[in-house]
């Protein structure tokens, strides 16, 4: 499964939430101009025909209030569903272990500088590859790589982890805008 296969899953899984969440915020942006137009109204009906600055002022002010409301409960909700996709993406990573592994796993050892690593960990059905890639080196496994491993030379001095996981770690930040676009593409949003 490559990055736009990737990207498709990610939209499906979340098209609900991400639904969900945005119309929670949107009626939550509603409730909160409704109770301000309500204020408005109310101090409206209290002053009389000639409104003072300071009327304005204060109308401006609650507008203002209700506005920053909103968008801090819009933020919030990009914020939640930004940790839901990453946590989808995280889930979707065993999916990447399809019939190219091996290959994978050799490209991701090619991509380590030369050396001796004394320690491989891996994921407990990458034993046999990793015994291969790296012959000599004690290799641990641990349920917790999807794919990849995590390499230690020179007695833990020298530790890179080249981890489907650290991957999506490191490349998140550029994945997420791209994923968001296309999100509010499917909503027809911003």
């Amino acid at each position: 499964m490559g990055y736009p296969e990737l990207i498709a899953a990610l939209e499906k899984e979340c098209e609900e939430k991400i639904l969900k969440i945005r119309q929670e915020a949107e009626a939550e942006a509603e409730r909160i101009r409704e109770e301000a137009s309500k204020r408005i109204e109310t101090m409206r009906g209290e002053c009389d025909r000639d409104l003072s600055a300071a009327l304005r002022t204060q109308t401006e002010t609650v507008l203002s209030g209700a506005m920053g409301a909103a968008r801090a409960r819009r933020l919030a909700a990009e914020k939640e569903l930004s940790a839901s996709l990453y946590r989808i993406a995280g889930e979707s990573l065993p999916a990447l272990r399809n019939g190219r592994y091996k290959k994978v796993f050799e490209s991701l050892a090619r991509e380590l500088p030369p050396g001796e690593w004394e320690v491989v960990k891996v994921r407990p059905d990458d034993e046999e590859l990793a015994k291969n890639c790296f012959p000599g080196s004690e290799i641990l496994k641990d349920d917790g790589i999807s794919g990849g491993f995590e390499v230690t030379a020179k007695k833990g001095s020298i530790r890179i982890i080249n981890t489907f996981e650290k991957r999506l770690d490191r490349a998140w930040a550029e994945m997420l805008p791209e994923i968001m676009k296309g999100v509010y593409g499917t909503l027809g949003g911003e």
